[in-house]
């Protein structure tokens, strides 16, 4: 997901939510893939749910991260975002 350091430097709290982040990040990650191999097991119908929330919370993720770090999302993530029909997340900066 990110490939360098903030622009700027985080204070200790930011530091501490930006590793709490990589770990779900992570770990939604792996439990996306999981459930996609179940999917593909037992079929579409009923495995569907358990991927599309993994994919849901793996996309959260990677928009609070974004945010935190002040960079774009990568390709991957815009193209499950239009798989799923969701809208990209909004940036309050405010």
């Amino acid at each position: 997901m990110p490939t360098r350091l903030p622009r700027k430097p985080p204070t200790v709290r930011q530091g501490v939510r930006l590793y709490i982040l990589l770990a779900a990040f992570y770990w939604h990650g792996y439990r996306r893939r999981a459930a996609g191999r179940r999917m593909i097991r037992i079929g579409i119908e009923r495995g569907y749910s358990r991927w599309e929330r993994a994919a849901r919370r793996w996309l959260a993720c990677s928009a609070e991260i974004a945010a935190l770090l002040g960079d774009p999302e990568p390709p991957e993530v815009h193209e499950l975002r239009e798989t799923l029909g969701d809208p990209p997340p909004s940036r309050s900066d405010a």
